[in-house]
C-alpha cells in the first residue's frame, strides 16, 4: 500500500489500467445489443439497400484508419529527415584547471 499522496510505482498503475479497460470490454461483450446500437434511420436505410450497408461499412473501415496512417507518414517523415542529417560532431571535454596536458607528461618523464 503507498502512502497518501505518493504515487503508485509504473508497473502498478500499468496493470490497474488494464484491468480496468479489460473490466470495460468485459461489461461491452456482455450486452452486445446495447455495444452494436444504431440510430434507428441509419438501420432501416441499411436494411433497405444492401449497396449503402456496404459503402457504409467501407466508410467506417476508412475512419478507422486514417489515424493510422497519418501517424505512420508523420513519423516516417520524421525518421527520414533526422537519418538524412549528419550526427553533430561532439563537443570537446572542457580542460580541467591544475592538471598537466599528455604532452607535458611525457617532458617531465614521469609517463
Amino acid at each position: 500500500m503507498t502512502a497518501v499522496g505518493s504515487a503508485a510505482p509504473p508497473r502498478a498503475r500499468v496493470v490497474g489500467l488494464l484491468a480496468a479497460a479489460a473490466f470495460l470490454a468485459a461489461l461491452a461483450l456482455a450486452a452486445p445489443e446495447s455495444a452494436s446500437a444504431q440510430c434507428s434511420m441509419c438501420r432501416t436505410a441499411l436494411e433497405q439497400n444492401p449497396d449503402a450497408a456496404a459503402g457504409f461499412n467501407r466508410a467506417i473501415l476508412f475512419l478507422l484508419l486514417m489515424p493510422y496512417a497519418v501517424f505512420g507518414a508523420l513519423t516516417a517523415i520524421y525518421l527520414r529527415s533526422r537519418r538524412r542529417s549528419p550526427a553533430p560532431a561532439p563537443a570537446p571535454a572542457p580542460a580541467r584547471p591544475g592538471f598537466a596536458a599528455g604532452p607535458r607528461l611525457a617532458e617531465s618523464g614521469k609517463a
